[in-house]
């Protein structure tokens, strides 16, 4: 197999390509952009010209289209009835200069000799994950060598791999996905390519499977025009636990305002209710009572207050995560006179404890 190097672009290379896919190209050398490259008043044909100039040194590491298009008509058409004569005469004299042992009488066209291109090149993709499991996500880059198959690449540039093999060679590398507990279950997925705000889900693994017992769906992973693959991985063990049944809010007594949510109640555990009388006895920061000011006026509260020690469904938590994550980002830093929200001054007002409010956050973001 060839290994596949930078090469200068052609003409044939830009064929079905957009503005946008054009200025990516540009953005993967920027640094040989004659001048300042300004994205929003360049036009495609500057795009072009740029690319193509020998003197700027723009390369590119995918197939030649020639070798696309060989790969997918491999077999040429033979056409019905003897030769034209022109052919018969170049054959012929093929034949008498040369000097090689022949298994058949009949001559061997010169254009059966070419020797057909590799219908594989190793490519080295970038690989994006993003690991929602951190808070904020971890965002991590890995570097992966790929054979790819020719036929594979599309008029836009962009290629399918093997998803087994790309997450082989992934955890391979230094960017390897790390479990974080014996019993973890992770899902990986990819942004959709016609809604990249929409992820879509293609392999669920657990802590100590191998990837060759792992089912993939779909199997293929789409790698960009500049060599890129996008992955989120997220943890499934809480998500499928909270989806897999209905169950009810973490925390205390059913309250009717943000005040009682954080001074009464009853905990399930020796833990909660020891934190919960000691939260209840100090005396309250102006933040906490602005805080409670605010929620007890603002909408979705009751009904977020009505969900507590109480069996809920789905949506109803899925509106729980949704509410108090708009109400952390909104709220978190801001000053109040001389002093400034902290983060437990939020969960002490909405009466939640530190953990269920971050794996509520956590949860809100991954169902965006």
């Amino acid at each position: 197999h060839l290994v596949m190097t930078e090469r200068p672009y052609t003409a044939e290379d830009f064929a079905g390509l957009k503005k946008a896919d054009l200025i990516n190209l540009v953005v993967r050398q920027q640094g040989k952009w004659p001048g300042k490259f300004r994205k929003s008043s360049v036009k495609v044909d500057e795009l072009k010209d740029a690319l193509l100039e020998p003197r700027n040194h723009f390369t590119t590491n995918l197939p030649p289209r020639a070798a696309t298009q060989y790969s997918s008509n491999p077999i040429p058409v033979v056409p019905n009835g003897p030769p034209p004569a022109e052919s018969r005469s170049r054959a012929s004299e093929s034949a008498r200069s040369s000097s090689t042992a022949r298994l058949s009488s009949n001559p061997i066209p010169a254009e059966t000799e070419q020797i057909p291109p590799s219908t594989t090149r190793q490519v080295k993709i970038r690989v994006y994950v993003q690991d929602f499991r951190h808070t904020p996500a971890l965002k991590t880059l890995a570097f992966v060598m790929m054979e790819v198959p020719t036929h594979t690449v599309q008029d836009t540039g962009s290629f399918e791999v093997s998803a087994p093999l790309l997450l082989s060679q992934l955890q391979m590398s230094a960017g390897a996905i790390q479990f974080r507990a014996p019993s973890e279950r992770i899902r990986l997925s990819f942004p959709d390519s016609e809604d990249p705000e929409y992820m879509v889900p293609f392999a669920h693994i657990e802590s100590g499977a191998s990837v060759e017992n792992t089912v993939f769906n779909p199997d293929k992973l789409s790698v960009s025009a500049m060599g890129h693959v996008h992955l989120n991985v997220d943890n499934t063990s809480t998500l499928q636990d909270i989806f897999g049944k209905p169950r009810p809010m973490h925390s205390t007594t059913s309250p009717v305002s943000s005040t009682q949510l954080a001074t009464k109640g009853t905990s399930n555990s020796e833990e909660e209710q020891t934190s919960s009388v000691v939260s209840s006895s100090l005396p309250c920061r102006q933040e906490v009572q602005y805080l409670r000011d605010i929620l007890d006026k603002r909408n979705g509260f009751k009904a977020f207050a009505s969900h507590r020690n109480h069996v809920v469904q789905n949506s109803e938590i899925v509106h729980d995560w949704k509410f108090v994550d708009a109400f952390c980002s909104q709220y978190k830093s801001v000053r109040v006179g001389t002093l400034k929200v902290r983060s437990d001054d939020i969960w002490n007002a909405l009466g939640v404890k530190k953990t269920w409010l971050s794996n509520a956050r956590n949860a809100a973001r991954i169902i965006r």
